[in-house]
């Protein structure tokens, strides 16, 4: 069928394929809002990414509209049916450039910001606390962004929260590696397979 050549062409355009998906910068998608403009305290939502994040606004119910671990939890958890379990990554105060650990953040106003983050960890969700009410972005699977509410708050942006869920990803090189170990394992069944029939 195949020669061995044939065979390692298909391997390594296999795993450069493979590798390229997973290197590839990750990006939000646009799924709209689930706003309640009757909760007090509700933000409207907006962001930029160059896409959109799904957002969330929501008023909470702790009195000053903060984005405790609690009320994040809670708003979360009632939208996704079930418990849900955050830990805050870091937490910024703009205005300004900063960095704090993995994180990087640029533009900073006081009602919009950009962001990087270089870790294995998942990220979870970001809130943005303005006013007496926050915002809830989901960014599960993205490393940058730009968030903007010019315009759309009462008040300037009070300070943003990066969440991770309870579990974390596994880190990029050990899973290109584990593919490409896999992919290896199938070429090898399958000459195999026909080495014998």
């Amino acid at each position: 069928m195949f020669s061995r050549l044939d065979r390692r062409a298909i391997f390594i355009a296999t795993s450069l394929a493979c590798a390229v998906f997973l290197l590839a910068p990750a990006t939000g998608h646009a799924e709209g809002c689930l706003a309640d403009p009757g909760t007090p305290g509700a933000l409207p939502c907006y962001a930029t990414t160059g896409e959109t994040y799904n957002a969330f606004t929501l008023g909470t119910d702790s009195p000053d509209g903060n984005d405790t671990e609690g009320a994040v939890e809670a708003v979360l958890g009632y939208v996704m049916g079930s418990p849900v379990d955050l830990t805050v990554a870091q937490k910024f105060d703009p205005p300004g450039n900063q960095s704090l650990g993995d994180f990087s953040i640029s533009n900073s106003t006081g009602s919009s910001f950009d962001w990087v983050y270089d870790d294995g960890l998942t990220l979870a969700a970001l809130t943005v606390k303005a006013g007496d009410g926050f915002a809830l972005f989901n960014i599960a699977g993205l490393e940058s962004g730009a968030i903007d509410l010019t315009g759309l708050t009462r008040n300037g942006i009070s300070h943003f929260t990066f969440w991770t869920g309870p579990g974390t990803s596994v880190p990029e090189p050990a899973t290109i590696f584990l593919l490409g170990s896999g992919l290896v394992g199938l070429v090898g069944m399958a000459w195999r397979g026909k080495a014998r029939g």
